[in-house]
């Protein structure tokens, strides 16, 4: 617990905050810490603060048990929307892509924050619904679109029961400690990244940090 009275220990949250959600050292993004205080509403807190604040990253740490976390999913567009958990494993990333042009964002994100750091191992994922040249293919336009060195980082992963399933199971077969994905495709052809899909890995999830990138 960080006594936030005390400058010392706000100042050591936020250089952890920058580790843990990879902010470079030299990036001079701008970081406000919001603590729950006796009686307060969080649901209510939290989206004032970023109406006055013009975030681009929210980061809520804690359970996610609580009913205003998948509100404040389905609330905010247009920024990443991350749930930190302690975990030892959290440079082990996997990213599930559903190579739409939504797909694009995600690399961005990653490559101003994640790929910042060598000792990230980061992994994408596709769960096909084609074919597999044609699903590499892609991965290898959108990677050089985006300037990222990721090419030979996709696993291709059948289908089980449904999407949401098949990348939860394989998130906890793997042992990742971070995920970070889209709220929802923007293609109307695609659909497994749908919000019903990120909505649902963020359920089934307990252990991981998530990042959900709109």
């Amino acid at each position: 617990k960080t006594d936030m009275s005390c400058p010392e220990e706000k100042a050591a949250l936020e250089q952890w905050l920058r580790e843990e959600v990879c902010i470079p050292a030299d990036s001079d993004g701008k970081i406000s810490i919001l603590t729950a205080t006796p009686g307060m509403a969080p649901k209510k807190a939290v989206g004032e603060a970023i109406g006055k604040g013009g975030y681009g990253r929210v980061l809520v740490a804690g359970t996610p048990e609580y009913p205003w976390h998948e509100s404040l999913i389905h609330g905010e567009r247009g920024k990443v929307i991350g749930f930190l958990k302690p975990s030892q494993r959290l440079e082990k990333v996997i990213v599930p892509v559903d190579l739409s042009p939504a797909t694009l964002m995600i690399l961005n994100f990653l490559k101003r924050t994640i790929l910042e750091y060598p000792e990230f191992e980061t992994t994408a994922v596709h769960v096909l619904s084609g074919r597999h040249g044609t699903a590499r293919e892609r991965w290898r336009e959108m990677t050089v679109i985006a300037g990222v060195d990721l090419a030979d980082s996709l696993i291709l992963l059948p289908m089980s029961n449904d999407v949401a399933s098949t990348l939860t199971q394989a998130i906890r077969d793997r042992n990742y400690g971070t995920v970070v994905m889209g709220k929802r495709g923007l293609s109307g052809i695609k659909r497994w990244l749908a919000g019903s899909v990120s909505t649902r890995v963020f359920r089934d999830l307990n252990d991981q940090t998530i990042f959900l990138v709109d």
